[in-house]
């Protein structure tokens, strides 16, 4: 796992803890994982994912307040909260 560069997850039902092992990776650099039952516990995860730039969580369940503090240890993290073009029609 530590190769992977990019993972594409949306909407396959990953929970917080399932994000865990994604904290050894060296390479993730883009993270989509829109559409899952995530909550502000998965943020602990994506914070330790040094090489990581970009995460989507639209339609998961993490609260302004939970962005707040990962912007705060990550500010370099572009953190996308929008729906997708389908979930606007």
């Amino acid at each position: 796992m530590k190769s992977l560069e990019q993972l594409d997850a949306g909407g396959c039902r990953l929970n917080d803890d399932s994000l865990a092992p994604l904290r050894e990776s060296k390479n993730l650099y883009r993270l989509n994982v829109p559409e899952n039952p995530l909550t502000d516990d998965c943020l602990r995860h994506i914070a330790a994912i040094e090489s990581l730039r970009f995460v989507s969580l639209a339609g998961t369940q993490v609260t302004e307040e939970g962005l707040r503090k990962l912007h705060e240890l990550r500010p370099e993290l572009w953190i996308d909260i929008l729906p997708g073009e389908d979930d606007l029609e």
